[in-house]
């Protein structure tokens, strides 16, 4: 069965460190995480293809319109396997020591994007109907985020 990545010509082949603190410690994770009231500086451009992960050659900080008090969004590059555990730790270090006035406001979120270019169309279909049957629920644990537009 053909992959989706496939379809889109982006089948890159991964490399990464095992990590079995991760169920799917091959899957591709881009994590965003937006926060507010961060140290005075520029961000960078949020959609530039040149982004600089300059925190510790895993995370960027670009710009966010919609945040408040000099806010912006840390973005991972590409995070699997060991490389995810690290840096979450490295983000965690950073918000803790660097950004030590940060914020989290009801316009912050967290976004984590998985790559599904090795599924195939009925993986990515039972992964749709599982969205669709914990969607709810996720909501719920996040405190109500249904409402936000």
């Amino acid at each position: 069965m053909t992959q989706l990545g496939q379809y889109f010509n982006n089948s890159e082949p991964l490399v990464y460190q095992k990590d079995t603190n991760w169920v799917l410690d091959s899957c591709v994770t881009g994590i965003e995480i937006e926060v507010e009231n961060l140290r005075a500086r520029n961000h960078q451009a949020p959609h530039n293809e040149g982004v600089l992960y300059d925190i510790e050659g895993m995370w960027a900080l670009v710009s966010d319109g919609s945040l408040r008090n000099n806010g912006g969004e840390f973005i991972s590059r590409k995070l699997f396997g060991k490389d995810l555990t690290v840096g979450l730790d490295v983000i965690a270090n950073h918000l803790k020591t660097k950004e030590n006035r940060h914020t989290f406001s009801h316009r912050c979120s967290l976004h984590v994007h998985m790559d599904v270019r090795d599924l195939n169309i009925s993986q990515l279909q039972k992964l749709l109907q599982l969205y669709c049957i914990f969607e709810q629920p996720l909501f719920h644990i996040s405190g109500g985020r249904d409402a936000n537009e």
